[in-house]
């Protein structure tokens, strides 16, 4: 099951945290997420733990790590477009004018 850590500290390395799970729970695969511009670690992760999830993020759950508290909870996928289909929305500068404004 993928489990989401957030508000990791920016110097833990994937050993260590790795670590850090491997003591409740085994890991599967593991994704530190970085910033699409600049290829910065973001400070969370997305790891599979094989077994013993939820003993995962009872114990890692606002847990303190170098002054960071984590966020530990089961990952939830975002889908690629976010916004509700049934937001309105003003008219772009890019639309057509509307038809009164028009020259004949």
């Amino acid at each position: 099951m993928n489990i989401f850590l957030g508000s990791l500290p920016k110097h833990i390395n994937k050993d260590q945290l790795v670590q850090l799970i491997s003591d409740v729970g085994e890991v599967g695969s593991f994704e530190l997420l970085t910033d699409k511009l600049n290829n910065i670690w973001r400070t969370f992760a997305i790891v599979d733990v094989l077994n013993n999830h939820q003993e995962v993020i009872d114990k890692l759950d606002a847990k303190l790590i170098d002054n960071n508290v984590l966020t530990v909870h089961i990952a939830r996928w975002r889908t690629k477009d976010r916004r509700s289909a049934k937001r309105g929305g003003g008219r772009r500068i890019y639309d057509s004018p509307p038809n009164h404004l028009e020259e004949n």
